[in-house]
């Protein structure tokens, strides 16, 4: 829920963020401006006084990148989340299925993936490796959407493209009531990759996911995996 006067210079300067650090290049205040519709003027001074306290570094090109304090921040979240450090010898072990294994939690109407493994790659190349993707397209993104009510979707997505969908927003209303009907998400990427993923504690705050090959005589096994997996992880934390 909105409160009643919410602060817009940290919503702002929270989405600056975002977008600078989902970037491989260095980013200028024009596109940043540009890409979230905020008055450059605004972007330039949030940047600034981010570089400031080392959040961002501005280059000799007078593009900003992130700062010694983003990395701090992130190494912090992980820390204090516990969610990684609970969870990475179970997913080792989901890499042994010979499946992509994913696990990331949403941020608005996107994934962020905290682990992504996929056949052929070292198992350490596997953290940090994806940046963000449209949750409609994603197993883990349906799966958390389903955690919110009809309301909450229809506020994020409505008037909007969504991937996957068009403009249909009934059709994915439908979808993600399905979804929390069967307690996991069920997303064919295209005819012979399906993707399903489960969510990690009640409501979901993360998910985990398995994607690939997968032949319908033996989804339900790989469903009981992720289930086992979630279990595991959940004792963990």
């Amino acid at each position: 829920m909105k409160p009643y006067q919410p602060n817009e210079s940290l919503i702002d300067g929270i989405k600056i963020l975002q977008a600078l650090a989902g970037s491989k290049e260095p980013v200028s205040c024009t596109q940043l401006s540009k890409d979230l519709e905020i008055e450059i003027t605004r972007v330039n001074r949030i940047l600034k006084t981010f570089a400031y306290i080392g959040i961002t570094h501005r280059t000799n090109s007078r593009k900003y990148i992130p700062g010694s304090g983003l990395h701090v921040l992130g190494a912090q979240s992980i820390y204090g989340s516990g969610l990684l450090q609970s969870s990475i010898k179970t997913l080792r072990r989901l890499t042994e299925l010979n499946l992509v294994v994913g696990m990331g939690v949403l941020w608005m109407d996107k994934v962020s993936f905290i682990f992504h493994w996929e056949p052929g790659i070292a198992f350490e190349d596997a953290i940090g490796r994806v940046s963000l993707q449209p949750a409609t397209v994603s197993g883990i993104g349906m799966i958390l959407l389903s955690q919110k009510s009809d309301d909450e979707i229809i506020k994020l997505y409505q008037k909007k493209d969504i991937p996957g969908y068009g403009k249909d927003l009934d059709k994915l209303l439908a979808d993600i009531a399905q979804t929390r009907e069967k307690g996991y998400s069920r997303v064919l990427n295209n005819p012979s990759k399906l993707n399903i993923a489960v969510n990690i504690g009640n409501p979901g705050y993360a998910a985990i996911a398995l994607a690939g090959d997968i032949e319908a005589a033996n989804e339900q096994l790989y469903i009981e995996k992720l289930k086992h997996a979630v279990q595991t992880i959940e004792e963990n934390m």
